[in-house]
Formats: C-alpha cells, structure tokens, sequence
C-alpha cells in the first residue's frame, strides 16, 4: 500500500510539472501575439497628428537628413546636332543641396479627423558635397523657348511673326549657354519670353488665362526657396483610424487632379506624401501608394525584400519598372495625346515616359522618367550617345520600418526631359528631330538619425525585445519541464512494471505451495 501511495504521489508532482510545462509553452505563442496588440494601442495613442502631441511636433519640423543632389546634361555637339547628327551628352554633377524642411500645419477640420499642411523646403547649397563649381558652364534645352515656339501653332499669324521676330533679335532659340547657378537657382532670363510677356494684347493670344503664368526668369528652384513646392494638402489626422494617418484626401482643395484622361484611376489622389507611412501598413507587404504632387500623380511602391539600418529591421520598396508604363492597364489613362514620330505608333506606345504636359502650366512639354531612361524604351537610348542606365545608380528605393511605417533610408531618383517636336512654325528655328531631350536628373536621399532610432526603441523595439525574452524564457523553462516529466515517468513505469511481476510471481509460489 505504502508504494501505490508513492507511486500515487508522484504521478500527480509529473503532471503538475507537465501542465506547467505545456502552459509555459503556451505563453511563448501567446506573448509576442500580446505584445503586439499593446504596441498597436500605444501607436495609436501617440501617433495621431493632433495639437500639441510630441509626435506632431516632430513631424513638423523633421529631424532626417535630407540631401537633394542635380545631375545635369551637357550637349557637348551643338553644331553638329543642329546640322543632324546624334546629340551627345556628358553628366555634370552632383551638385548638392542640404534641404530643410517645415510641415507647416494650417488647421483641423471634422472633429480633428482632417487636417491641412503644406511642407515648405529650404535649400543650402553644399560645396564639400558637389562635383563641379556653381559657375560651370553648359549647354541645355530652353524650357520656357520651347513652349512659346510650341504655342505657335494656335495663335495668330501676326503674333507669331512678333514671337519670331523677338526670337530672332535676342538670338535665342531651343538651346540655351548658362551657368549651373543660373539653371538651379537664381534663374536665366529668357528675353524674347519677357517681350511677348509685357505686350498684354499680344501675351492673351499666346497664354492660357486659366494656368499660372510662365515667370520671365527660368530657374529650377528659382523662387522656390522657403516655399511649398508641393501644394496644400489635406491628409488624415489618425485619430480615429491609425492606418489613415497622414492618407491625403485633397490636394489644393480638389479632390481629383483633373488633368489626366476622365476614364482609369490616374486623377484619384490618395496614399500619403512619403514622409511617413501608417503604421502596421507594410507588415501585409502589399503595394503602398505615394502622391506626388510635384508629378501630378500617385505612385506605387512594391515589397522587395528586408534590409536592416542601424540595427533596425527595415522592408525595402522600390518603384516597379513598368511604373511609366503603358503597358500596365492602370497607366494607359496617363496618355492624353499620341503626338510624337519617335516610335511608329505615338507616345502612347513609347514605355518608360510619362508626358507631365497636360498637367503643366502652359502645357509645357516636360517627361518624367527613370534617370538615364532606366527600364525605358531602347529607341530613347538609341536617339542619343551618353546615357548609361544602371540600377543600382538610378532606381528609387525606401526601406521603411515595417511597424511604425517610419521611413529609415530613402533614394528618389527622378530625371525631368522636354519633348521636342520637329514641326513648328517659327523661321530661322531649325527643324529638330522629334526625341525626348535630357535636360537633368535629381537624387533625392533622407536618412533617419540616432533619434529617430533612438525614439523607435522607447516606444517599440524595447517592449517587443522585452517580450521576446519573456517568450524565449517560457519557452525554455516549458521544453525543460516537459523533459524533467518524461524523465520522472520512465523510472516510475518500470516500478509498476517490477510491482506487477513480482505480484505475479507471488502468486505463482503461493498456488504451487
């Protein structure tokens, strides 16, 4: 009796170990699962853009270190371009900026779910940075000269003798000589453009009323200083939804660019500046949306693998190559004309370009692209000599931090071109073939700093590393006690085992006796 009873006993001490085990192993799957859910209810109590929050002020004046760096192309062969060879290119650059920025905050709207911003960008120009002096000289294409021989087609035939005319006695045409200092920053003054512009009467006929009129001087970020480049726009507050934070809703108080083709989704506006991304948006690793107002257009970035920065777990997205695309169905409302002799069947079947023209002031002829006409059509490459296209250079990458949606590196690279048409109707111009001229790429870089890292860890990393280590310890002490039991069960299986043969053999001995 006495040995059932200790057998007894410590069947029950083995499963209690066991139980204790088993539960042990239940919280390792279970705390990591808590723990998220609590950080989820501390974002969405921090991170709201509301009046006052440490958060918002952060965001209002961001503490990543944000690089603007111009690559220009030289056409080094005027002469013989005009005379009809190949046009030839040499990149100049990088001519470096550190770029300053405040998100201006304008107010709340709909019980604080809505607010409106605008980001206004200082730009300082960084010697130690660049390759190349602000007074280097070189040849491009004449933005505003080309609109106005463009507008030629559609106007009088007395003011298009005056627009020839003024072309004619300034010497001024599709190119342009000037300094770096000039094209970035404080402009290039474009005379026959300033005549046509003063004479009233005859700047109607040639202007459009309902877009900003062209400036007299040309410059990319001639007044641009201290100004948002990027409009008004109203965004999500988060408060209620912290996966809305920051989604724009309105840009410049419309609602749809209204630019583009009526049918497809390329007037919607929505996704958020790229400042910062909603929480636990990248953790599904679909694709998010930017909108960049600057191109009058939203873009999509795709999940391309993770990386790490500083320590930190980082989801890498990049802009996929059929982004300037017609071939992508949601693209094809991007082509409002197919007016081009480059390619046999238009612009429209010309991929890797978008023609920014309908959206532009004066419809001016600008393309976006990939710099170097990276993932563009082979036709662009082959109209000129000089442009490389590399990946690792020229396509535009994010890594995000997957929970918090903090972008932690950034690479936005874009390249700016103008479309030149062989027909217009301005004498003493040449008749240029029809090709889509490179006039610069920028590169665009922002990396977090120890802060921001370091404001990660205090409300994210340590919590979850803290709940890692409890997981892991529970885990161990589980798989621990779940051995201690089956090592205690075995010896005392044999013991019954031993107890029942020798009961047997008791048995035998006593029948034969």
């Amino acid at each position: 009796m006495t040995c059932r009873m200790q057998l007894r006993s410590q069947y029950i001490l083995i499963s209690f170990i066991l139980c204790c085990g088993l539960f042990l192993l239940t919280l390792t799957i279970y705390i990591p699962s808590l723990a998220s859910q609590l950080v989820a209810q501390r974002l969405a109590k921090e991170l709201p853009i509301v009046n006052g929050s440490t958060f918002t002020e952060k965001w209002s004046r961001p503490e990543a270190s944000v690089y603007v760096r111009f690559y220009l192309f030289n056409l080094t062969n005027l002469e013989e371009y005009e005379a009809g060879n190949k046009p030839i290119f040499n990149q100049l650059g990088p001519y470096t900026f550190f770029n300053k920025r405040h998100n201006l905050i304008h107010g709340w709207l709909e019980d604080d779910t809505l607010f409106e911003y605008e980001t206004l960008k200082y730009y300082f120009f960084e010697p130690s940075l660049s390759n190349g002096s602000m007074d280097d000289v070189f040849v491009t294409a004449n933005i505003p000269n080309a609109v106005l021989i463009y507008k030629t087609d559609h106007v009088p035939f007395f003011v298009r003798g005056l627009i020839s005319g003024s072309l004619k006695e300034y010497r001024e045409g599709f190119f342009i000589h000037t300094t770096v200092r000039e094209f970035l920053v404080e402009g290039y003054e474009t005379k026959a453009l300033s005549k046509i512009t003063n004479a009233k009467n005859v700047a109607e006929k040639v202007f459009s009323s309902s877009n900003s009129p062209i400036q007299e001087r040309f410059g990319v970020l001639y007044k641009q200083n201290g100004t948002s480049q990027s409009g008004r726009i109203t965004a999500y507050t988060g408060k209620h939804d912290i996966r809305k934070i920051l989604s724009i809703t309105k840009w410049n108080d419309k609602s749809s660019m209204g630019c583009w083709s009526d049918y497809g989704t390329c007037n919607r506006i929505n996704g958020s500046d790229g400042s910062f991304f909603p929480p636990l948006s990248c953790t599904e690793k679909k694709p998010i949306q930017i909108f960049a107002p600057e191109f009058n257009r939203t873009l999509s970035i795709v999940y391309t693998g993770e990386s790490e920065y500083k320590g930190v777990k980082t989801y890498v997205y990049k802009v996929p190559a059929d982004t300037f695309s017609l071939s992508n169905p949601e693209n094809r409302c991007f082509c409002t004309h197919n007016d081009t002799k480059i390619i046999e069947n238009g612009s429209c079947s010309m991929y890797g370009v978008l023609d920014l023209s309908p959206c532009q002031p004066e419809n001016a002829p600008l393309i976006l692209s990939s710099p170097h006409f990276l993932n563009a059509h082979p036709l662009l490459l082959e109209s000129l000599v000089g442009l490389r296209p590399q990946a690792d250079l020229h396509e535009s990458i994010i890594e995000i931090e997957p929970v918090t949606g903090t972008p932690m590196k950034v690479f936005k690279r874009v390249q700016i071109s103008i479309k030149l048409k062989s027909e217009h109707l301005i004498k003493g111009i040449p008749h240029y073939p029809d090709m889509i001229f490179p006039v610069f790429w920028l590169e665009e870089s922002a990396e977090s700093g120890d802060k921001i890292v370091e404001t990660l860890d205090k409300l994210l990393f340590g919590k979850l590393r803290m709940a890692t280590y409890i997981s892991i310890a529970c885990g161990t002490i589980g798989v621990f006690s779940i051995l201690t039991s089956l090592v205690m069960l075995l010896p005392s299986r044999y013991f019954k085992i031993f107890e029942a043969k020798r009961l047997e053999y008791s048995i035998i001995n006593f029948r034969r006796s």
